[in-house]
């Protein structure tokens, strides 16, 4: 994200959900499904114009977790 890379991320339970926003600024598919994943690949490789979409939004998300910003929590946390 960025890299400015339109991301596609399994839907596990590991916490992608957490970070993507499913169609703002990535692709969740479900876990296992490889057809799932193939499609949104084949989506994205002939829409350009979701391809910049995911690619400015997730830039724009990835600043959420710059050091800046992510360490006061850190800090709080600990």
């Amino acid at each position: 994200m960025a890299c400015g890379t339109p991301v596609i991320s399994a839907d596990c339970a590991s916490g992608p959900n957490e970070i993507i926003t499913n169609g703002k600024n990535g692709v969740l598919v479900p876990p296992g499904d490889e057809k799932a994943l193939a499609k949104t690949l084949l989506i994205l490789l002939r829409d350009r114009n979701l391809r910049i979409k995911l690619s400015i939004e997730g830039r724009r998300r990835a600043e959420d977790f710059r050091i800046e910003k992510i360490l006061p929590h850190y800090e709080e946390l600990f």
